[in-house]
């Protein structure tokens, strides 16, 4: 009888010891889908900022040419107002993010500022959340009446 009082506590700290175990490892696994929502979360939000910053530069080519009718000729700094010297615009998105759109010629050369915006046949635009980023790039025909 007397070995049988024992047992009661080494099965207590059995059932104790597989409780435990359990718990940390679905703790564990909770911890890491968190990570990766988080993640995703952050990639979709940088894709959606390049995203904005290529509507961006659709938008305001559509608007200049509503307002000013042919753009032949005019630099893309005067189309683009945030146009920095390299042909680049960046523009802050809060609370943690920015886009920064590019422009290319029919060579995939950069263009700058000073160019003229029909030789544009690419669009660039590179968005950032939270040191993520993610590019997107467009083609667009400005002899297009559409556009």
């Amino acid at each position: 009888m007397k070995n049988k009082k024992g047992s009661v506590l080494v099965f207590s700290l059995f059932l104790m010891m597989i409780s435990l175990i359990i718990g940390v490892s679905m703790m564990s696994t909770s911890v890491t889908a968190r990570r990766s929502t988080l993640s995703s979360s952050k990639s979709v939000y940088s894709f959606q900022m390049a995203n904005d910053g290529i509507e961006f530069a659709f938008f305001t080519i559509k608007e200049k040419k509503a307002s000013l009718g042919l753009l032949n000729g005019k630099d893309i700094g005067v189309i683009f107002s945030g146009c920095g010297g390299s042909g680049e615009i960046i523009e802050p998105y809060p609370p943690s993010g920015s886009y920064n759109v590019t422009f290319y010629d029919n060579t995939s050369s950069q263009l700058s500022c000073s160019d003229k915006i029909e030789e544009v046949t690419i669009i660039k635009s590179i968005g950032t959340y939270r040191d993520v980023s993610r590019a997107v790039e467009s083609t667009i025909d400005l002899s297009d009446p559409s556009i």
